[in-house]
């Protein structure tokens, strides 16, 4: 899914991230748009995205080359403006784990979420899931890249737990 870029073989993960990055024609400054929890976001104020810009440490790659996708969709109007925001759960015997977590620790049975169904929308959401902006393709493979790190720790932990 996430392939490699040692031979022309990248992946449909990457390939897909880099025409929606390609295809979206206004995407905001990070922190305008803020998830409100429930696959939805409210917008906040400038001011307010300023200063969440500063409490927020700059990302940092560990993506050195990469193929990279250059086809773009039909893209959206100009006067239009969109953020993209990525979320990675993995569900695993009955329980739903946030691997972008970063306290998701071996004690996973504690850390387990809750699938509920919005009142109003009658939309599926995950509480209290974790949902990070990204402004790149490599940023968003960078947090799917660390979210694999954990999943590959809870699944031999929860091998071990049930001696498989």
């Amino acid at each position: 899914m996430a392939g490699n870029a040692e031979n022309d073989n990248s992946g449909i993960l990457p390939r897909t991230l880099d025409v929606i990055f390609r295809s979206l024609p206004n995407i905001m400054e990070k922190y305008v748009f803020k998830p409100n929890g429930r696959n939805g976001y409210f917008i906040q104020s400038e001011e307010q995205a300023k200063q969440d810009r500063l409490i927020i440490p700059l990302p940092t790659y560990s993506i050195t080359k990469r193929l990279v996708e250059t086809v773009s969709a039909k893209s959206l109007s100009l006067s239009r403006c969109c953020a993209v925001f990525i979320s990675y759960i993995e569900i695993y015997n009955d329980m739903c784990y946030d691997l972008l977590d970063e306290t998701l620790t071996d004690e996973r049975l504690f850390t387990s979420k809750n699938i509920r169904i919005d009142s109003v929308s009658r939309k599926a959401y995950v509480e209290k899931i974790k949902e990070v902006e990204v402004e790149s393709c490599d940023e968003a493979i960078e947090q799917f890249l660390q979210a694999q790190q954990r999943r590959k720790i809870a699944k031999t932990f929860q091998c071990f737990i049930t001696k498989r």
